[in-house]
């Protein structure tokens, strides 16, 4: 390119390059100075993309200049900026402008890219590599999309503030992406069109605070296989329209989504199926609007509030070392939102959580629960079954029950034999004067189905007392059965 053919704001523009300096071309009426406005800026703020690739390459004149940085501001860019597979000599730092046309950085190489604040109709960035920066911030936007897929970037990738849209696809498209600091979708970021960050890998936090995803009739968030090293916030104002699919993904630290509107009412909110938070996922305040997958997805420590609890909710695999904000009489309620409805684990788990941390009377509640749940879904007789051994022995888990019950059968017998039924016992050998009856000792030998004291041989029982000494009988061998059951652990197995 030839110096000569330049215009006066692009000589400008040549001359600063040289120093790094900023040429800024803004007016100072911020309503003027909108890039969406860029048609309306006459020559005087028109800068041709050649001559930015130009000063960016090496190219024609511009390879004997020694340029320290292309810094541009309020600028209408026309032609297409076609950078790819090139290698940026210098930092590039387009602020505020209006792109005519795309920007193409596919297969390029360079030390940082800013585009803060400028509007373009889209940018393709396929395995770009930075060693700084990549900044599409404060209000960024562009129209068609962002395709950073295969991409990395040796800094931060800020997208805070900006907005993104596509109708044809994802309004940020990032599968393979690597980032070796943050990942900035904060502060008032929009996507409408959704976010696709399939197989990323962010080196330290990917930020959504206030973020706010959409994309009604599919995913506002696709990250399948999602890395992220530190922490993943989506919080503090988050909002997402459609699924948010964390499938498969790692993160190092925290998962939060407190303060944050997952909306997909007839499907998954929030999908963490397979994901693992190594520190704690917090899924308190949260407001849920469709199913919450936590299937198969481990974390350390959970942290959810009853009052935000979804409608539908899949547990199945879930582990997790810790659990905290509800009760255990409430989490016995947040087990019955499980879409499969009974499942053995998702008992199993809590109870072992209650238990490592001393909290054995609620792990035994929890493990009872989970056998009146087995037994509901049998049969009649199954459900009989597991009523009596729910009520002698707590299903294994409370053999004491057994004891309560015997002494308050031998109460009830005495009683019953010993002054209200006497006169319906009377002496099994008539010829022989028997020994003074004993009501308890008749009792007892009636509740004891294989150890006979021969008391009960000893007198004959007719009418009502017949009928009591059947029901005793009875009882005895219930109350036997379900604490040899209880005794040998038969009863805790599935």
């Amino acid at each position: 390119m030839d110096c000569s053919d330049l215009t006066d704001t692009e000589c400008k523009v040549w001359q600063a390059a040289a120093t790094g300096t900023l040429v800024d071309l803004r007016t100072g009426d911020p309503k003027l100075d909108s890039p969406e406005k860029g048609a309306e800026w006459g020559p005087e703020r028109t800068v041709q993309a050649e001559v930015i690739a130009a000063l960016l390459l090496g190219d024609g004149e511009a390879a004997s200049l020694a340029v320290r940085r292309v810094r541009l501001q309020g600028a209408r860019i026309t032609g297409e900026l076609d950078l790819g597979a090139a290698t940026l000599r210098c930092p590039l730092a387009l602020l505020d402008c209006s792109f005519v046309s795309a920007i193409n950085l596919d297969e390029a190489t360079a030390p940082s890219v800013r585009l803060s604040g400028s509007h373009t109709p889209t940018v393709r960035a396929r395995q770009l590599q930075t060693r700084g920066d990549l900044r599409f911030d404060e209000g960024f936007s562009v129209s068609a999309g962002v395709d950073l897929a295969g991409s990395h970037i040796g800094g931060d990738l800020s997208c805070t503030g900006g907005h993104f849209s596509n109708s044809d696809g994802p309004a940020l498209f990032a599968n393979g992406l690597t980032v070796d600091v943050r990942m900035l979708c904060d502060e008032g970021f929009t996507a409408s069109g959704g976010v696709s960050l399939t197989g990323a890998h962010i080196g330290g936090q990917l930020d959504c605070r206030d973020g706010h995803f959409s994309n009604p009739e599919g995913y506002a968030l696709l990250a399948y296989r999602l890395t992220v090293e530190r922490d993943m916030l989506c919080s503090r104002g988050f909002s997402a329209e459609g699924e948010v699919s964390l499938v498969g993904a790692h993160i190092g630290r925290v998962l939060t989504c407190w303060d944050g509107r997952f909306s997909n009412p007839d499907g998954l909110a929030l999908n963490l199926f397979g994901a693992t938070v190594s520190g704690t996922l917090f899924v308190e305040s949260v407001e849920l609007e469709g199913t919450l997958d936590l299937r198969d997805a481990k974390t350390s420590n959970y942290y959810d509030n009853p009052a935000f609890w979804p409608e539908q909710l899949w547990l199945d695999g879930f582990v997790y070392d810790n659990i905290e904000g509800a009760s255990a009489k409430e989490r016995l309620e947040w087990l019955l939102l499980n879409e499969r409805g009974y499942s053995p684990q998702i008992y199993e788990q809590l109870a072992a959580v209650y238990r490592s941390g001393g909290r054995d009377e609620d792990a035994r509640r929890i493990l009872i629960e989970k056998q009146r749940r087995r037994s509901a879904a049998g049969n009649f007789a199954t459900k009989l079954w597991g009523f009596l051994l729910d009520w002698t022995v707590g299903y294994g888990y409370r053999t004491w029950l057994a004891l309560v019950w015997l002494a308050g059968l031998l109460v009830l017998g005495t009683i019953l034999f010993g002054d209200v039924y006497r006169g319906d016992l009377t002496p099994a050998n008539k010829g022989t004067t028997p020994t003074s009856f004993q009501p308890f000792l008749y009792t007892l030998d009636l509740l004891l189905p294989v150890v006979s004291l021969h008391v009960r041989d000893a007198w004959i029982a007719h009418g009502a007392a017949q009928g009591w000494s059947v029901v005793f009988i009875i009882m005895g061998w219930i109350l036997a059965t379900a604490a040899a059951l209880s005794l040998t652990g038969l009863l805790k197995r599935d």
